[in-house]
């Protein structure tokens, strides 16, 4: 519903991925992923969250993608940012933050 009254509502597409990948709909979600950061580029939840569903659709490509992405999004201090390293670097990408 508040896609409908706020079609560029970033959040809320971002929680319709959420439903989505909670209900294993890998496709559906990264589309409501990719329509929340298309909605606000600089929203780091939905680049991350779409990173993870990529993960777990086999696209580590895709998902090293996003990562680096969230990584520029949170900047230099982010507290987590070595966990999405290694997790980068464990799916075969270069970290380029």
């Amino acid at each position: 519903k508040a896609i409908a009254v706020r079609p560029k509502y970033a959040v809320a597409y971002s929680n319709e991925g959420l439903v989505f990948a909670s209900q294993n709909k890998s496709d559906k979600a990264i589309a409501a992923f990719t329509k929340a950061i298309e909605a606000n580029g600089n929203y780091a939840k939905a680049r991350f969250h779409r990173a993870v569903t990529y993960m777990k659709a086999q696209k580590p490509d895709l998902a090293c993608a996003d990562l680096n992405a969230y990584l520029a999004l949170k900047g230099a201090g982010y507290l987590g940012a070595g966990r999405i390293r290694t997790t980068i670097q464990k799916l075969g990408g270069n970290v380029l933050n």
